[in-house]
């Protein structure tokens, strides 16, 4: 959606429209109870995106389009959803498990002893909540990621990739570390 919208509508609007990411990404933490609603946060959000949008003035009726408007608007929309479902992730999950009481830290907060299983008293059922780092979060979302990709990339770009492969190879080949340094970053 985002790389489209380019060819329908100028780079401050779309600039405008990106300034309300942060609008649309706190409205989904809201709706999905991931975060509570204040007055400070929505004013700062607010804020951020009102002072964007006005640095960039200066559009003109030319410059708007109904589609470029709708594919950046999806755009924004994909990255919030994205934005929230990834902080979902990373803010942990219960597991149930069972084990031994003794191999069970239990002043650990993240554990909730649910019951005692067998006569003994020994084995107990609990829940543990897991969260994640960034970068351990990553271990779990970058594979589906990639796949997503390919499942889109392959019917809408593969073709277009092999009719003009020598000149993709040449290009590659002649700017590698122009291409490498953009993968660093």
């Amino acid at each position: 959606f985002g790389n489209k919208a380019y060819i329908y509508l100028s780079v401050s609007l779309i600039q405008m429209l990106k300034a309300f990411t942060p609008v649309i990404t706190m409205c989904l933490l809201f709706i999905t109870q991931q975060s509570q609603p204040t007055y400070q946060l929505v004013g700062a959000i607010l804020l951020l995106s009102f002072g964007t949008a006005i640095t960039s003035t200066g559009v003109s009726s030319e410059d708007a389009n109904f589609t470029g408007f709708l594919l950046a608007a999806c755009a924004q929309i994909t990255e919030a959803l994205k934005l929230t479902l990834q902080q979902k992730l990373l803010q942990g999950f219960k597991v149930k498990m069972t084990g031994s009481r003794k191999d069970i830290d239990t002043l650990d907060k993240s554990i909730t002893i649910l019951r005692n299983i067998g006569s003994s008293g020994d084995e107990i059922e609990y829940e543990k909540k897991i969260k994640f780092t960034t970068f351990e979060g990553l271990y779990y979302y970058a594979p589906m990621t990639f796949l997503s990709i390919c499942i889109i990339v392959v019917p809408l770009e593969l073709g277009d990739f092999w009719d003009n492969y020598d000149t993709n190879k040449a290009i590659f080949t002649s700017y590698f570390w122009i291409f490498l340094l953009a993968g660093l970053l």
